[in-house]
């Protein structure tokens, strides 16, 4: 009599494939959320720095910042700066407000917050007129606004460097010669 064969997985087979899947999983997903936090940390950063821009066209009009005192009052439906936005953010894209370290009529200074899992990368940031975004990062380089600035000066002080040791083997074979 012939044997039948049982053709089911076996209960190490079935454990083995879900371990493989919990792993790819596992390398996956943190590469996906890291991304996530970068998409809404520079959404956070473009929305302030909108805010920012609203600042600067009420003060060209009208010759003085509007005064907050709370980041309630900047995103309320009689804000000043409806103006010049369709619509002010209540908070930023993790769902928490920007604090108001500033405001008055001759100036602002809004602050943003840090990713909370990587601070290193995405620091706490802060508005300033211009309107300037700055951060931990560009103020410890030396720059200022976004870092462009302290890059562009950067590159400035390395072409006069290029150009002088360009000119002084000229003037030595004319000094051989002689």
């Amino acid at each position: 009599m012939p044997l039948k064969q049982n053709r089911a997985f076996s209960l190490i087979e079935v454990l083995i494939a879900i371990a493989i899947v919990a792993l790819g999983a596992s390398l996956v997903v943190p590469v996906v959320q890291g991304n996530r936090d970068k998409a809404a940390y520079k959404v956070s950063v473009m929305n302030l720095k909108q805010v920012g821009k609203a600042m600067e066209k009420h003060y060209l009009e009208k010759g003085v910042y509007p005064v907050f005192q709370s980041w309630q009052e900047v995103s309320a439906e009689n804000s000043p700066l409806l103006e010049y936005m369709n619509e002010i953010p209540a908070a930023d894209a993790f769902g928490r407000d920007y604090k108001i370290e500033r405001s008055d009529e001759a100036g602002y200074e809004f602050r943003g917050y840090s990713v909370e899992k990587n601070p290193e990368d995405y620091p706490d940031y802060w508005l300033v007129p211009g309107p300037k975004i700055k951060n931990k990062k560009t103020t410890q380089e030396g720059g200022e606004g976004e870092g462009e600035p302290a890059a562009e000066g950067e590159a400035g002080d390395a072409e006069p460097a290029a150009e002088e040791p360009a000119a002084e083997p000229a003037s030595e074979p004319s000094s051989e010669g002689q």
